[in-house]
Order: C-alpha cells, then sequence, then structure tokens
C-alpha cells in the first residue's frame, strides 16, 4: 500500500507532503495543490530520480532527471512529464552529451552533440555536430 504524511485541504492533498508506495517503488516529497503535484518537488520512482518543479501532476518547467543505474542525467526544461525545451543530457556509458533544445523528449530544434569514438589503443576521436535536430 501507500502512505501519506502532510497537509490535506478538503480531503486532497494540499500543501507540503511525502507520499511513498514501497512495494512500486516510489516516493515523492514536495508541494501538492487539490490532490496533485503542483510547485517544486523530488519524485523517485525505482531507479529513476527527478528533482525540479510540477505543474498539476506533470514534470514542467527547470528540473533535473538521473537514472542511477546508467548515470544517465538531463538538466533542462520540461512540458507536461516530457523533456522539451532547452536542456543539458549526459549519456555516460557511451560518453555523449547534447546541448539545445528537445521536442516530447528527443533532440529537435538548434544544438550540439558530442561524442568519441575509438581510433586505437586508449585513443578517441572527438566529434561534434552543431546545428539543427
Amino acid at each position: 500500500g501507500s502512505v501519506y504524511n502532510g497537509k490535506v485541504l478538503n480531503g486532497l492533498r494540499h500543501g507540503y507532503g511525502v507520499y511513498e508506495h514501497k512495494e512500486e517503488n516510489i516516493k515523492y516529497e514536495g508541494d501538492w495543490a487539490n490532490g496533485l503535484k503542483h510547485g517544486k518537488g523530488k519524485l523517485i520512482i525505482q531507479d529513476m530520480i527527478y528533482e525540479g518543479n510540477f505543474h498539476e501532476g506533470s514534470k514542467h518547467n527547470l528540473g533535473k532527471l538521473k537514472w542511477n543505474q546508467t548515470g544517465n542525467y538531463y538538466d533542462g526544461m520540461f512540458k507536461e512529464n516530457y523533456i522539451h525545451g532547452n536542456g543539458y543530457m549526459v549519456w555516460v556509458e557511451t560518453q555523449e552529451k547534447y546541448i539545445g533544445q528537445w521536442k516530447r523528449n528527443l533532440q529537435n530544434g538548434y544544438g550540439m552533440h558530442i561524442w568519441y569514438e575509438p581510433k586505437g589503443e586508449m585513443k578517441y576521436l572527438k566529434n561534434r555536430y552543431i546545428g539543427e535536430w
């Protein structure tokens, strides 16, 4: 089951509170409004951690997202739970970085993508694309 410890207004989560559902490995700590995540908060779902702003239950505006299993992370804008707007993404295992515009979780618009290719023993070639996606 789930547990909520925090403020309530008219039977709904409202104000600061902590929600936890141990079986599904979900925890939210932050602001609520009318029963929805709204304002600043931290959401942990399994190996993913999001810290930032929420709007009517969705990740929205500025936030940081990290995947603990891979170490990958994103820092930037969100809209309705999507990576959307300007942001910075790092893929740790493949040593890739993207700085630029996003639309619904995809690189979209102007940006710079950097990646490395192996070129012999202990040598890597740095590649870069700057432009429209």
